[in-house]
């Protein structure tokens, strides 16, 4: 008989603990509250302890004991009002003009029939009629290289209304290739 009142007490432990293992799962599972995100607590002024509880107000009304005092806060925070809105930037470029090369160095396409172009592989020196490149927004993009054993950078020179735009590329011996075979696009916006 002894035999039958432990196990039973073992069970009922086990089942206990279970059941409050469960419940902490639960209550820890709605901390913040996943409706808010406010998390509530109980604050006891006396001994300043803290108690962070399970809110079923979703932090609106926690209900806390006698002796405390309710406190909630944000996880993220609020959002704050809107700012005053900025001065008017300046206009975008209106115009875009570009010249595209392949990587032999043959001018493949360009935007403005009268553009003057001289090219070279990974290189291209241009002028566009009517245009003040230094007045653009100027990118240079690498285009269908020939050998891809190490990464390949761009750059541009201004030459009064020219522009000057190159390739170079690093390979993994620490060594730099100059003009490796790819080809460019280089766009002006205006």
């Amino acid at each position: 008989m002894s035999k039958r009142l432990v196990k039973g007490r073992r069970s009922g432990v086990a089942m206990a603990t279970a059941a409050a293992m469960t419940a902490a799962g639960v209550a820890y599972a709605s901390i913040p509250d996943s409706t808010t995100g406010i998390i509530s607590s109980c604050y006891n002024p006396n001994s300043g302890a803290v108690r962070v509880i399970d809110d079923p107000s979703h932090g609106y009304t926690p209900t806390c004991p006698s002796t405390e005092k309710p406190l909630v806060w944000n996880q993220i925070g609020r959002t704050g009002p809107t700012g005053m809105r900025g001065p008017q930037g300046p206009p975008g470029p209106n115009n875009m003009h570009w010249v595209k090369t392949d990587a032999a160095g043959n001018t493949i396409g360009k935007s403005d029939s009268g553009a003057t172009v001289y090219n070279g592989a990974a290189y291209t020196y241009f002028t566009i009629p009517n245009v003040d490149p230094s007045k653009c927004a100027i990118t240079v993009q690498a285009t269908n290289a020939m050998f891809s054993d190490g990464p390949i950078t761009t750059s541009y020179q201004l030459y009064g209304a020219y522009v000057y735009a190159r390739a170079q590329q690093l390979h993994p011996n620490g060594t730099v290739d100059w003009y490796p075979k790819t080809g460019l696009d280089v766009i002006l916006g205006c």
